[in-house]
């Protein structure tokens, strides 16, 4: 106490910080989910009603998705030179042309296509640092998010609902390759762990599940309990190990509730 009666307060002296709250960023999180969908086609899937439960997504022009830089490089277009006979004559000296190398381009649309789904499929691995072992599991997740995606072919709506005359739903769309936890069916002891930690790497076809793989087992579990973290990935201990990793489908358990 001081000789005024008063009670000196005496306070450690702290840094000062500055805290930053954490944004989550729509437009990057669903162009992710929706396969490196540039913002454009999202903006057409939701300013047309062409599925439902996507939200309204303002892109942002500092966004830079490593695995579209990485993965969309192109070569100059070819020049349309396609034509049809008018007359029988027309036909006749007809001889076969091979395709140049690495110009698929000029097979028309089906190849087209498929360079559409390949560069799809290598911006969803890159992009989680994924191994290529899993190629047949993203490339059929490719396939169901372009599905859900405009085209020139079908104007104003998607394959889906053009194919089942129904407007899709994306609610259940995740960012491929992040991290998955996936309920456990049972405990062995009562402290072991309720979850186990895997990688999202599709959607399942049989059930309302969703294809997780565990890079311990080199297994395939379906589950439709899983809790996601779309903004991690899978931490391999080395480049060595992941190089190695083969992936195949196993016996493996069925996580359902």
């Amino acid at each position: 106490m001081t000789a005024n009666n008063l009670f000196p307060l005496k306070m450690n002296l702290f840094l000062n910080v500055a805290l930053k709250s954490e944004v989550v960023d729509e437009a990057r999180l669903w162009h992710l989910r929706c396969g490196h969908l540039n913002h454009k086609g999202l903006t057409l899937l939701r300013d047309m009603n062409m599925v439902m439960d996507l939200p309204k997504i303002q892109p942002t022009a500092t966004c830079v998705c490593e695995g579209c830089v990485y993965e969309k490089q192109h070569r100059l277009p070819f020049h349309n030179t396609s034509w049809r006979a008018k007359a029988t004559l027309e036909l006749q000296g007809i001889r076969r042309q091979l395709t140049v190398k690495y110009s698929s381009q000029s097979n028309g649309v089906a190849e087209r296509k498929n360079m559409t789904i390949v560069e799809m499929a290598r911006r969803m691995l890159k992009g989680k640092g994924l191994l290529n072992s899993v190629w047949a599991e993203v490339v059929n997740t490719t396939a169901c998010t372009l599905n859900r995606s405009p085209t020139k072919v079908v104007q104003n709506k998607t394959p889906y609902e053009a194919r089942h005359k129904k407007k899709p739903l994306v609610d259940h769309l995740k960012v491929f390759g992040c991290v998955a936890y996936a309920l456990l069916p049972k405990k062995k002891e009562k402290f072991d762990e309720k979850s186990k930690k895997l990688i999202f790497i599709g959607y399942s076809e049989e059930s309302k599940g969703y294809h997780l793989f565990d890079p311990k087992t080199n297994n395939l579990v379906i589950s439709r309990d899983v809790i996601f973290d779309e903004n991690a990935e899978w931490k391999w201990v080395n480049e060595s190990s992941q190089t190695q990793q083969t992936f195949s489908y196993r016996e493996a358990p069925v996580f359902t509730k």
